[in-house]
């Protein structure tokens, strides 16, 4: 599991066809020790929740059950988290640049406007009309409870929230008059969920909370946040070369409030998403850097970004805004280098993606030299079992020479029996691979293959 969720970065919440997850398995099966790993590295489980009642309720242990009991998730502990959930968790907790507020019977709830009014028709309307210019606003309906009000919000930051079953008849009612039937949907189908497990389950305790996280909810998040991506970009590197799609909602450029500007290339964008995804733009945005300079014409702060191609920079403004975008082979290796300098890594591993697909024996050294040097570990594997594959017709290759060397002196008071990492990656792929007999041979002889290697080199590993 831990070479899966370090190497392989596996999702450690992904379920099977039996809407089971790796951590329901690791309780069902008495996995003490993986079962702390999975918690603390993510895996979703509160134990007022049906999901994390599912868990307790198999959990073949006392020690487990309470462990689950015990625990809170998304607490401090948690190290690993899917990183654009975070970022959107981290978008909603920032309440100083929130630009609107609400008061909800007294009590004040914040919202950027121009989030709030991609991800809600109802709100952009009312910030288009009724609303518009208002820095603060009125809710005085007194079917509209300023806790149900706040957690609506919550959901149309991230896609998520955790409702209390007293709470779920407010937030339907907001959720239907605000006209957000996927969060409608994702309520009624959560509670029949844990009504029927309930009842299918003598003895279990009544759930008391709901969360809701679909794949669906948290789609529909990026797909109105690419909206946003798609309206920054120059008109000439649009998807769809500057063509308005039918449809497609207009976010008013008062809401923008950041311009930058590329090679004589124009990106209207929001300072919040800049800030919140990367501590790069957070110090360029709060002018650290004396980037930042107010123009008249477009009476907001504009930004010059040097040594980077609007090509680039169109990839990473929609990689921000979505934590996506089409990398191709020509843009690829100036986006490692961007990324890399914009504190970026998961656009740094989706060009890592790329580059996995472009490995030939005349293309496998170079790009595992590029995986070590921007920390890809998932790339360095899949280069390295590229090499076991392959190590027959790897072993005249020059640098593959020259890495063995280099990793051997890494070592430092290097024994003459000490390990050579490369060697050692591609040992462990060959075994790997035996399964039959006839495996175990084709192995031997890859094994042969590697010893010689390391005999015109005069080391032993």
């Amino acid at each position: 599991m831990v070479y899966l969720t370090e190497n392989k970065e596996m999702d450690l919440n992904i379920r099977d066809k039996w809407d089971s997850t790796p951590l329901y398995y690791a309780c069902l099966c008495g996995h003490l020790e993986l079962v702390k790993y999975l918690l603390i590295n993510g895996a979703v489980c509160d134990s007022n929740t049906f999901e994390g009642e599912r868990c307790v309720y198999g959990a073949l242990t006392d020690t487990i059950r309470k462990l689950l009991l015990d625990h809170k998730m998304l607490t401090t502990v948690t190290k690993r988290r899917e990183a654009y959930t975070e970022f959107l968790r981290r978008l909603w907790g920032d309440e100083a640049s929130k630009d609107v507020v609400f008061s909800v019977h007294g009590e004040e709830v914040r919202g950027h406007r121009f989030l709030l009014s991609t991800r809600c028709p109802q709100l952009r309307m009312m910030f288009e009309e009724r609303w518009k210019g208002r820095n603060v606003v009125t809710l005085g309906n007194r079917h509209i409870t300023s806790h149900a009000f706040k957690l609506l919000l919550e959901y149309i930051y991230t896609g998520q929230v955790k409702v209390d079953i007293k709470d779920l008849s407010d937030l339907n009612k907001l959720a239907k008059h605000c006209k957000m039937s996927v969060l409608q949907n994702e309520l009624d189908d959560a509670y029949k969920k844990a009504e029927n497990f309930v009842q299918s389950k003598r003895g279990t305790r009544a759930i008391t909370r709901l969360h809701i996280d679909s794949s669906l909810s948290q789609d529909e998040v990026q797909q109105d946040l690419g909206v946003l991506a798609q309206q920054a970009l120059p008109i000439e590197f649009r998807p769809w070369n500057g063509i308005e799609l039918p449809l497609m909602p207009r976010i008013e450029t008062q809401f923008v409030d950041v311009v930058f500007l590329v090679d004589g290339f124009e990106f209207f964008c929001h300072k919040p998403i800049f800030s919140t995804r990367s501590e790069y733009f957070r110090a360029l945005l709060t002018d650290h850097f004396d980037e930042c300079q107010t123009d008249g014409q477009y009476d907001m702060p504009v930004v010059q970004i040097q040594h980077v191609s609007p090509q680039v920079f169109s990839c990473v403004v929609y990689f921000v805004y979505t934590n996506h975008c089409e990398v191709t082979e020509e843009v690829v290796g100036e986006l490692l280098t961007t990324a890399d300098m914009f504190l970026l890594p998961g656009l740094t591993k989706l060009a890592g993606k790329l580059l996995a697909r472009l490995v030939t024996p005349d293309t496998v050294m170079d790009i595992l030299v590029t995986a070590r040097m921007f920390s890809l570990p998932r790339l360095e594997d899949q280069c390295t079992e590229f090499l076991a594959d392959n190590i027959e017709d790897m072993a005249e290759n020059t640098d593959l020479y020259r890495m063995i060397a280099e990793d051997a002196s890494m070592v430092k008071n290097r024994q003459e029996t000490d390990s050579i990492q490369v060697v050692d990656d591609i040992r462990s792929h060959i075994r790997k691979r035996v399964r039959t007999m006839s495996d175990m041979t084709e192995a031997e002889l890859k094994m042969t293959v590697v010893d010689n290697l390391l005999d015109d080199l005069d080391l032993e590993a």
